[in-house]
């Protein structure tokens, strides 16, 4: 099992030969471990350690230095503050392992209403080249390839200080939304909206087709609303199973002919159902999502084949 496979397996919830590895330090300590293995300084460590991770990401346009903590820094100051992409000013310090870079400065810490928040200098995208992206990523096909991403918490609490933007979430919600996106209500009236659409599509079709169940349910969460295909299967037994519950009561209540044979008619195709339906979700999930939507689409295809060549002859 080679790096890619062993991550995409994690990442599937199975089990791989072993656990994926990742690594990250400081240049110092990178410097450090070499020296300590009898390494190169040139040396790259990834393959020592069996790393199966590489990151990626875009190249800043221009920095003041190449010291920094996590993104880059746009203005060094005249008593040595290295102040990055947010504003967040960070020192050198010295530590007995080597040079450590140690978050001084919050530039929104204190008391600090709105309207300074939602002025404050953020991280400009335009500071950033992404045409290399690619290419990076492709000289490292041998690794599962990741692209870096700062944490907007993390970013928030840096720029606020930690015991600000804490009190702002419980006290203030206000305040971290300049930084912290939430959703908003013109976008849950999207996705609602959206959602609607795709169920009156899916009914559309169950009515003048007269087809229903999983066939439709399933393609309409995987490609409209952009499920999983474990989640896809499992919403639309949800819903396949409360249609027919509703379809059950209507029969009784409209007075069945024979309410005894009804029932054990049902009885018996619960319980096999049941059991079909386990073993099915058993099996789902030793198959990663990918596998289950080509199975999946496959069986349709043919499902598809079989009426066409059956109705031909009768157009």
């Amino acid at each position: 099992m080679n790096s890619k496979q062993r991550v995409l397996t994690a990442i599937d919830h199975r089990r791989p030969d072993r656990v994926p590895i990742d690594f990250g330090a400081h240049p110092q300590v990178c410097a450090d471990l070499r020296a300590y293995l009898g390494l190169a300084d040139d040396v790259d460590l990834a393959p020592v350690f069996g790393v199966d991770l590489a990151g990626v990401g875009p190249a800043i346009k221009h920095q003041a230095s190449p010291v920094c903590y996590a993104d880059p820094t746009r203005e060094v100051t005249a008593d040595g503050l290295f102040i990055d992409l947010w504003g967040v000013g960070f020192r050198r310090a010295q530590t007995p392992t080597g040079e450590y870079i140690d978050i001084a400065h919050h530039p929104l810490a204190g008391d600090c209403g709105l309207p300074r928040i939602e002025s404050h200098t953020y991280m400009d995208p335009d500071d950033w080249e992404y045409s290399g992206i690619r290419a990076a990523a492709e000289s490292r096909s041998d690794r599962a390839v990741w692209v870096h991403c700062r944490g907007t918490f993390e970013i928030s609490w840096f720029i606020r200080g930690m015991d600000g933007f804490m009190l702002d979430l419980a006290l203030e919600p206000k305040k971290p939304r300049p930084v912290l996106p939430v959703p908003t209500r013109p976008e849950a009236e999207s996705a609602l909206a959206r959602e609607l659409d795709t169920a009156a599509v899916v009914g559309l079709f169950t009515g003048f087709f007269g087809v229903g169940g999983g066939f439709v349910i399933v393609p309409a969460l995987v490609l409209a609303l952009g499920f999983d295909m474990p989640d896809a299967v499992g919403t639309s037994l949800l819903v396949i199973a409360m249609n027919s519950l509703a379809g059950f009561l209507g029969h009784i209540s409209g007075g069945a002919s024979d309410l005894t044979a009804l029932l054990s008619l049902t009885t018996i195709f619960a319980a096999a159902g049941l059991v079909g339906a386990f073993t099915g979700a058993r099996l789902a999930g030793r198959l990663p999502a990918t596998h289950l939507r080509r199975l999946f689409g496959g069986f349709v295809i043919v499902l598809a084949i079989i009426l066409l060549v059956d109705n031909v002859p009768k157009v």
